[in-house]
């Protein structure tokens, strides 16, 4: 007969080590503080990619309330009509007056934007050249000055006349042409001061030429003839300015980083999220050292002596 085999380990088991369930505890301690602290930064860090960017605000359009402008027209064309050959003159009309060597413009009606890169400045009233005992007879009125960008505008006028070859062939019927793109203007030299909520748009002696529309209803100068430069000042009153709009940030989290959707952060409840973290962190700590200390205490009841 065999002799019964003895219950219980093989090997004897060795002296318990009364540090052991403390060292564990330390250790699941230390594993559940570093994973809760590396939650907290991904909570903290979430605020900064839901973070918005505030947008330029954009020109707006202002209400001219007082313009002023010079302008010679042609000198060389002014001289022929008021010398020895044709023998004429000119008068002016409404808002448009002269003062040698100059035509001055004044209005108070129009609009410009903000910065300068557009707008339309009517002027009522217009000029009549007369010569040559009636022959020529030709009226540039109600002209605008019409920006067309920062850097190009141009004199829009209305104009009525005969031309020179139907005036000798003795057709006196007058053509009239409306909003006519007679000259373009350089604007290179042109300031923008904005102040508060008006805008200042102001150039001296900036460069005009005729252009193939104004020589179409003019005649006399080939396009891009150069006339008199041009020196103006306007101001206008702007609305009051909107607050910018807030444009949501491209910046994003990565979602590999992140496996729950945090809450959006605010002003409000980031103090909250921190303290909750906190927490997480005591709970897990408190919840390791329990879960040691059961273990090892059914283990050592689970012993049997040989």
């Amino acid at each position: 007969m065999h002799s019964p085999r003895p219950i219980g380990p093989a090997h004897p088991a060795g002296p318990a080590d009364p540090a052991g369930p403390a060292r564990r505890a330390r250790v699941v301690l230390a594993s559940a503080l570093a994973t809760s602290v590396g939650a907290l930064t991904v909570v903290a860090a979430a605020p900064a990619a839901t973070a918005a960017t505030t947008s330029t605000p954009e020109a707006t359009t202002c209400q001219v309330v007082e313009a002023d402008a010079s302008w010679g027209f042609k000198e060389s064309f002014r001289s022929y009509i008021s010398g020895s050959i044709a023998h004429g003159e000119w008068e002016t009309s409404g808002d448009v007056s002269y003062a040698t060597p100059e035509f001055l413009f004044a209005s108070s009606a129009g609009e410009v934007s903000s910065d300068g890169s557009a707008g339309t400045v009517p002027v009522e009233g217009g000029i009549h050249f007369t010569g040559h005992d009636g022959l020529l007879d030709t009226t540039v009125e109600n002209p605008s000055l019409v920006i067309v960008d920062a850097a190009t505008a141009q004199i829009v006028v209305d104009i009525t006349g005969v031309s020179m070859e139907d005036a000798m062939a003795g057709d006196a019927t007058a053509e009239t042409l409306t909003e006519v793109g007679f000259v373009e203007v350089d604007l290179e030299g042109m300031t923008v001061t904005n102040d508060g909520d008006s805008v200042t748009l102001a150039v001296e002696d900036a460069p005009t030429a005729i252009t193939e529309d104004g020589f179409a209803a003019f005649g006399s100068y080939e396009p891009g003839t150069a006339f008199d430069p041009l020196s103006f000042t306007i101001i206008a009153e702007c609305p009051a300015a909107a607050s910018p709009t807030p444009e949501p940030s491209t910046s994003t989290v990565d979602a590999a980083a992140v496996d729950v959707d945090p809450p959006a952060a605010t002003a409000d409840n980031a103090s909250w999220l921190v303290w909750t973290g906190i927490g997480a962190v005591i709970a897990a700590a408190a919840a390791a050292v329990v879960v040691v200390l059961r273990r090892r205490r059914r283990g050592g009841d689970s012993e049997v002596s040989p």
